[in-house]
């Protein structure tokens, strides 16, 4: 009866896993994405001031308009168009097949174990 319920808990172990992963890579994936570009203009900004010391203002102008398309073009990835829609198929292969893997995998394993724990003999019905 404990396997009973040593299998039960872990499958709803690893539904709450399996929740939280799918949470993350729709919802807080995206949003560290955008955060690391928005951290990626902030460093190219800095780089076009500390560069462009002493130089024509034309030249401080044109390096901030260059990090601002660099960064509208990194944001622009993880916008709700291109990523929720353009990347539905991998998003999809990240929520669903990924854990069906992993729990194919652990659930094969703790076969194989409790097989060589019991001296390589199968339970009789």
């Amino acid at each position: 009866m404990i396997s009973g319920n040593l299998r039960k808990a872990f499958n709803r172990f690893f539904l709450v896993i399996a929740v939280l992963w799918a949470v993350y890579c729709t919802v807080v994936y995206p949003l560290q994405q955008r955060t690391e570009a928005f951290h990626h203009y902030e460093e190219d900004q800095r780089g076009c001031y500390e560069g462009e010391l002493g130089q024509p203002q034309s030249e401080l102008d044109e390096c901030l308009k260059l990090a601002e398309e660099g960064r509208q073009t990194r944001v622009d990835q993880w916008s709700v168009k291109n990523f929720y829609i353009g990347a539905w198929p991998l998003i999809l292969a990240a929520i669903v097949g990924l854990p069906l893997v992993v729990y194919g995998l652990v659930r094969g394993l703790a076969a194989v174990g409790l097989w060589i724990w019991r001296g390589y003999k199968t339970p009789s019905p």
